[in-house]
């Protein structure tokens, strides 16, 4: 399920005009696997975005060392969280910590 998602991703964002290429290989620079993107994006203007997949819940710290990381080095970041991991439609109440650091960054 994760590779065909990956793929149909791709797919998604080359037939976009403006990307250059979407690939599911890591950058270089890369200083933690935990940080490792899913997709790479780089448009023809050098604009790089790295998509993470999350199919299970990240721990808030990660979630704010990448976007430190990922901010230092001019590079955008999409997190794309599993349906099955946010609260039923019409919830009230505490979200947990992760899916709060989400929303505040959204």
């Amino acid at each position: 399920m994760d590779k065909a998602l990956k793929n149909w991703l791709k797919r998604r964002f080359r037939d976009i005009q403006d990307v250059k290429y979407a690939a599911a290989a890591p950058a270089a620079s890369l200083t933690s696997l935990s940080h490792e993107p899913d997709l790479v994006v780089e448009t023809w203007m050098n604009s790089r975005l790295y998509v993470h997949l999350c199919h299970q819940p990240p721990k808030p710290r990660t979630l704010k060392s990448i976007l430190k990381q990922n901010t230092q080095a001019s590079i955008g970041t999409l997190f794309l969280v599993h349906a099955a991991l946010l609260p039923a439609d019409g919830y009230v109440g505490r979200l947990p910590e992760w899916q709060d650091d989400l929303r505040v960054l959204n």
